[in-house]
């Protein structure tokens, strides 16, 4: 019996498998509409932290630019309805950045050559006016996060596909506990630690590491890819952890965008600054734009599989 399983998921992998030159193109289009997409972001989110000097009162987004680069986010994550290797090869550099980045003291004399610059400096050729943001990312933890969030996707995605496309109801179960149970300590340990690091940034006055906010980074990091690999299991716990994005991205800008000097100290300064970044400057919706759209790459392979399965089946027996 297990050989016909096994049969039956080689020909299934043999019949769905795209030829070589697909997946060249697919790694091609993620790794290049990521780069853009983000760089669309980084600059219609530039005016927001322009803005906020002087009364404390923040700038607006150019949300044209923003929603320009979600959806080059968006056909990043759609690629791997073909294959998964750019958004694997995208995630792997953005983590090794930001994980360098993130290790390394801050200081005045390696300001230039700093890996926190790194992604600063390749974004002022082409998008100049987001290049400050780019940086500010790196060193927050946002390019991290997205990483990780990225690569577990990727390879729950690509452990799903070889699984077949069954999904038990306990699987679905874990799948939504995990992303309601992670979401919030996740973005808590992210926002705080990224705080610190990011205000270390822009002055550049550390020359130790900050060892409790690079643990927390990577802390919330790690909990949020978690969520996002169980994605393995269902493609639910993408949809949450995206809805889950889009109601901070949503309930954080709403509030920022209106709130007066008298009512920010209502939150946490860490919470507030860090919150501009990640909703009014476009992050959290980076976050949820690329999760959700996985979630729908991930529903229609696994009925593109459901309807090849049978078929499969009966040439294996």
């Amino acid at each position: 019996m297990s050989e016909i399983s096994d049969a039956a998921a080689s020909t299934r992998s043999a019949a769905t498998a795209p030829p070589w030159q697909r997946r060249v193109a697919s790694a091609i289009v993620a790794v290049v509409s990521q780069f853009l997409g983000l760089g669309l972001v980084f600059t219609g989110g530039a005016s927001v932290l322009a803005g906020g000097a002087g009364d404390g009162a923040f700038g607006s987004a150019d949300w044209l630019r923003i929603s320009a680069g979600l959806v080059l986010i968006a056909i990043s994550a759609a690629t791997m309805v073909v294959s998964t290797c750019g958004v694997i090869i995208a995630a792997s550099a953005e983590i090794l950045i930001s994980i360098l980045a993130l290790v390394i003291p801050f200081s005045i004399g390696s300001r230039d050559v700093h890996p926190v610059n790194w992604l600063r400096g390749v974004y002022v050729v082409v998008f100049p006016d987001g290049a400050e943001v780019a940086g500010l990312a790196t060193a927050s933890g946002f390019v991290l996060v997205l990483g990780c969030v990225c690569l577990a996707a990727a390879l729950g995605h690509r452990e799903r596909r070889r699984a077949g496309s069954r999904v038990s109801p306990l699987g679905r179960i874990i799948a939504m506990g995990a992303a309601v149970v992670l979401s919030i300590p996740g973005a808590a340990l992210v926002w705080a630690g990224g705080h610190q690091l990011g205000v270390e940034y822009r002055v550049f006055a550390s020359p130790d590491l900050s060892v409790g906010s690079v643990i927390m980074v990577f802390a919330g990091a790690l909990l949020c890819a978690a969520v996002a690999a169980v994605s393995r299991l269902s493609a639910a716990a993408l949809y949450a952890f995206g809805l889950f994005w889009v109601t901070m991205w949503v309930a954080f800008g709403v509030f920022l965008s209106a709130a007066t000097p008298e009512t920010v100290p209502i939150i946490p300064v860490w919470a507030t600054t860090t919150a501009v970044v990640w909703c009014l400057c476009g992050f959290s919706a980076v976050l949820a734009v690329f999760l959700l759209t996985s979630g729908v790459v991930m529903r229609v392979v696994a009925l593109s599989l459901r309807e090849t399965s049978p078929t499969a089946e009966q040439a294996a027996q």
